[in-house]
């Protein structure tokens, strides 16, 4: 999967799933990986593969929540061998979702 590096997340920003529903804000940045403090519920780590764009103050990321757990990450550089997806299906479901998002599919 190729790294998403031109991505910059700052603590705090808000983090949306592509389907709108939003999970926490930025707690930590740490290179490549970010950790949602998400209310109410342990929080997580996440890599900057799962973001599709950060402006206007919010992480917007290519996954939707209901997905979520399948990319959590322990802490940065862990494995989520326990995830459904393999990394490489993980990059074809991203592709499939940013294209419905260039084509206005989620709206």
């Amino acid at each position: 999967m190729s790294t998403n590096s031109t991505i910059q997340l700052e603590v705090g920003t808000p983090v949306i799933a592509s389907d709108g529903k939003k999970l926490g804000k930025i707690k930590e940045a740490d290179g490549q990986y970010f950790k949602v403090d998400a209310p109410m519920r342990r929080d997580y780590w996440l890599t900057v593969d799962e973001v599709l764009s950060s402006d206007e103050g919010l992480a917007r990321l290519a996954i939707a929540s209901y997905e979520v757990n399948d990319y959590k990450l322990s802490k940065p550089g862990a494995s989520n061998e326990d995830g459904l997806l393999s990394a490489q299906d993980r990059l074809v479901q991203r592709e499939r979702i940013e294209r419905d998002l260039m084509n206005g599919g989620w709206r």
